[in-house]
């Protein structure tokens, strides 16, 4: 199983695959632009890269069964502060 997960805050997703899939899951990497919830994510997944760059260009380049996208919250957290 492989996962790509974008606008991934901490990896809070990526971290339940880990404990549902275990080794059967790989993280091809992940996209966030926030510099905190990036050590958190490389923290708890060293070597997953942040392709926060290349997100416009996944399209049709590759194909994973799990792609998670959560839009709102950095919003959420914001507001909390």
């Amino acid at each position: 199983m492989q996962l790509v997960d974008l606008f991934s805050g901490i990896g809070a997703f990526s971290l339940a695959g880990k404990q549902v899939w275990g080794d059967e899951l790989e993280i091809l990497g992940f996209s966030e632009i926030k510099e905190f919830p990036i050590k958190v994510y490389q923290k708890n997944f060293p070597g997953v890269p942040n392709r926060v760059d290349r997100v416009t260009a996944l399209g049709n380049s590759i194909y994973v069964p799990i792609l998670i996208m959560i839009f709102e919250c950095m919003k959420q957290v914001e507001e909390l502060k």
